[in-house]
């Protein structure tokens, strides 16, 4: 299934590029073709790592992320041989789609063709943008410092009872017994409307951190930021208990 996703990331980047016309007369709006090609690198590996990121959390691997470079290769070096094949070029060296000049392919090899220009560099940093904005919203583990987490929302809890529930969940998770420990999330959840559309943030949220790879495990909370406050350290995950691989 990634590779299917890998796929069609590459036929959408070449489809859009082919809509757009990238670079050879610009039809979508785009007012410089570097700003076209850094959003086609874009879609060239967005929906592979859209695909590892949400279905892949119980067997994610950190090399997965290199699978997108191939991918915006082969999408780069698509765009590029149909321009390559349907392309005209003046004597003062402007490359455009109307038969006038010289074709393309006539006065230069594609290999050239493919190494030369500067939009393949904002190509490939498009194509790098999604790995970035996805990995900032994973969670590296704490033990191995090689995958990342899957990370498993809990329940809710109010600053009031948030020291009791700290005590309640350790004790539950530190027990060892699956079954007692999912009655004791589900009962949570029910007393803290968990399945409700309750608009208002929590105070905290308890999260279970699983990694894979090395078996570790933890249970975080995190407190929410009230409405027009500043992020800061404070508000970050903070482990209240962990099984790791060296427990």
């Amino acid at each position: 299934m990634a590779l299917y996703f890998g796929a069609l990331s590459v036929f959408i980047s070449v489809l859009v590029a082919v809509i757009a016309g990238l670079p050879l007369n610009l039809t979508v709006g785009f007012k410089f073709p570097y700003e076209g090609y850094f959003v086609v690198g874009f879609t060239s590996t967005f929906f592979y790592y859209l695909y590892i990121f949400k279905y892949l959390k119980s067997s994610f691997s950190y090399y997965k992320l290199l699978n997108g470079i191939p991918l915006a290769a082969i999408s780069f070096a698509t765009i590029m041989f149909i321009q390559y094949n349907i392309a005209y070029i003046t004597k003062d060296g402007f490359i455009h789609n109307l038969p006038i000049g010289d074709t393309l392919k006539s006065q230069v090899t594609f290999l050239n063709y493919l190494l030369f220009p500067q939009e393949g560099i904002f190509f490939f940093l498009g194509s790098l943008l999604p790995m970035f904005i996805l990995t900032s919203r994973r969670i590296i583990c704490y033990q191995c410092k090689k995958s990342f987490m899957e990370e498993r929302l809990l329940f809710n809890s109010s600053i009031d009872d948030y020291l009791k529930d700290v005590q309640q969940v350790q004790a539950h998770f530190y027990k060892d017994e699956i079954n007692e420990f999912a009655e004791f999330i589900k009962e949570k959840r029910m007393l803290t409307k968990f399945n409700t559309k309750k608009r208002n943030l929590p105070d905290y949220t308890f999260y279970h951190l699983i990694c894979n790879p090395c078996n570790s495990q933890y249970i975080a909370s995190k407190k929410h930021n009230d409405i027009g406050e500043q992020p800061t350290e404070e508000k970050a995950y903070k482990i209240v208990a962990r099984k790791a691989l060296s427990d």
